[in-house]
Formats: structure tokens, sequence, C-alpha cells
């Protein structure tokens, strides 16, 4: 598709290849590789054109690089010794997975969220990668109750979620409810005005500062001036 919830589509990976089987009818699947170290093969899902949670988004492969290159820059990646493991790891609003499997990739064990609907393509794309010791989807809906997600988490993960104004508040709840003490926030964005900007100034309303990813601090090859990556904390005071 070239546009996707009413937003155009700017693909940027890898390789790109399209299966047309009896199972997977027309599926495009596409190959995100990160060095020497690992890929990702993502399928993305024909059946729901019309969904944000049908294909690969250009922030979500920004973040993932981004979040393979922090890891790594110290010590390398090493099979016996991921540089993410033993930390637990949520994404929200996840569509095809990208950035959650590679924090799988990387050693965490992650927590992918989304709705009903993006499940199924979900599930392939961990099977597919053969993340299923590392990685659990799980239905949840922004704004409500966190408990069911098994918090607190070392590491928050989310990529182009804000892409509609009326799902901002509930968004926002859900990050600040999941950035408990310690938590970590890498959160990712395509410039979409006004629903980003939205988004930026409600978020010390709601106990959340931020601070932007320098471009030294990301992927030389994969970032783009329209595209922005936040560490966010919760702060300790709130306006709500």
């Amino acid at each position: 598709p070239t546009e996707v919830a009413g937003h155009p589509v700017h693909p940027v990976c890898n390789q790109i290849l399209t299966l047309c089987t009896p199972v997977r009818p027309c599926m495009s699947v596409r190959e995100i590789e990160f060095g020497d170290d690992f890929d990702l093969s993502i399928t993305e899902q024909t059946t729901l054109d019309d969904h944000a949670g049908a294909v690969v988004w250009d922030a979500s492969l920004v973040l993932a690089h981004a979040l393979h290159l922090s890891a790594t820059r110290a010590t390398g990646f090493h099979e016996d010794q991921l540089p993410l493991a033993g930390l637990r790891a949520v994404e929200l609003g996840a569509g095809l997975g990208v950035v959650g499997l590679t924090a799988a990739k990387l050693g965490a064990q992650v927590v992918v969220t989304d709705l009903a609907a993006v499940l199924p393509g979900l599930q392939q794309n961990i099977q597919d990668n053969q993340l299923q010791g590392r990685v659990q989807a799980v239905e949840f809906t922004w704004g409500r109750d966190c408990a069911p997600l098994g918090p607190p988490f070392d590491l928050v993960l989310a990529s182009d979620v804000a892409y509609s104004s009326a799902a901002v508040p509930a968004l926002l709840t859900s990050l600040a409810d999941l950035a408990r003490g310690a938590t970590a926030v890498w959160y990712a964005f395509e410039e979409r005005p006004p629903v980003t900007d939205q988004a930026l100034q409600l978020m010390p309303q709601y106990g959340l500062t931020f601070s932007e990813v320098p471009a030294s601090e990301l992927h030389p090859h994969w970032q783009d001036p329209s595209i922005h990556v936040l560490h966010l904390r919760s702060s300790s005071s709130s306006s709500l």
C-alpha cells in the first residue's frame, strides 16, 4: 500500500520480497539486516492494508538500529553473552514487531503488544524469527490497566504510535504507567503534525520528561531529519 491509516508509507529496508503461496497469499517479506550480528525476516500483512500495524514504518527501523547500536557499542555482539540478556522489555503498538524482536535478538525477554487484529501477524513474525522463547505477544489497549503485562520493565519501546489525536491521551497514560522508577523508555516518531507535536506538548502533564538522542548516537545509515528518537523518563511531578 502507498497509504495506511491516512498516512503515506515510505518503506526503507534492506530487501523486499513478495511471496505468493496458498498459505501466504501475496505477502511482502522484509529482510532487515543488523550488520554481521543478525537479521530479521518481517512479513507485512496485506490483509490489513488499512491498518497502521500492517506495514514496517520508517521510525521503527531507525529505532531498531539505534537500539542495536547502543546495546553493542561497548561490548559488541556475542551469541554467548547477549548485550540485553537479563532485561525485560515491553513494546507498545508493536505492529509487526520490528523493534521488540530486535530487543529479543539482543537478549531481552520481550512482551510485544497491540490490538487483537494485529496479533496474528506479530505471532507469525515471532515464529519466523524463532523467538518464541523470548517474545510474548499480548493484546493491549492503551489507557487500560498495565498490570496484566507484568511490570515493572527495564525497557519500554514505542515507535510511530502517535498518529491519532484522539488516542494520544491513552497512549501517554500507558507510557507514564510503565515508565516507573529506573525504567528506560525509547520513543521514536516521524514528524506528522499536529499529532506528534500534541504528544510532545502533553508529555509533561503525564509526568514524562524527554531528551532527544543526537544524530551522532544513531546509526549513520539509519536516520532522517524528520525522524526523532527520544529517551523518556518519569518526572517527580505531574499536573494530572
